[in-house]
């Protein structure tokens, strides 16, 4: 059970999905090169500054370069997106499943946004789950 209502405790009625979208590999490798430029830069800023490198660091030039190294491989690169669509029989009872929802998801470290006007993409992607993502 994920999320239930402040007041009642009953669960609240959800569905979520979970969309991953392929990112074409000259924009990942375009991204992994102005991570890379941001890194040295932060180096060369360090090293005016007399401050050492630390592990962490290191870990992200590695992390870097081990993405591309994948990337180059022929490994994909995906954008995650989540879609949660809380349902309920009244106006009252979907105000309180979505405070219990915006709770769950803070506990989870989620910050949640409202989509207004779009449940006709929400039934498509949530209630339909083709295999289509959001468009």
């Amino acid at each position: 059970m994920f999320a239930r209502h402040p007041n009642s405790g009953e669960a609240v009625t959800h569905i979520f999905s979970l969309v991953l979208t392929p990112v074409k590999t000259r924009s990942a490798l375009k991204r992994i090169d102005d991570e890379k430029r941001t890194w040295r830069t932060n180096q060369r800023v360090k090293a005016k500054r007399n401050q050492q490198d630390s592990a962490a660091d290191n870990a992200d030039w590695d992390a870097l370069i081990d993405q591309e190294q994948s990337i180059v491989a022929g490994e994909g690169e995906y954008r995650y997106g989540a879609y949660l669509t809380v349902s309920a029989t009244s106006e009252e009872r979907l105000n309180s499943s979505l405070a219990g929802m915006r709770n769950a998801l803070t506990r989870a470290g989620m910050e949640p946004q409202i989509l207004y006007c779009q449940q006709a993409e929400a039934l498509m992607v949530s209630a339909l789950p083709l295999g289509q993502g959001m468009k």
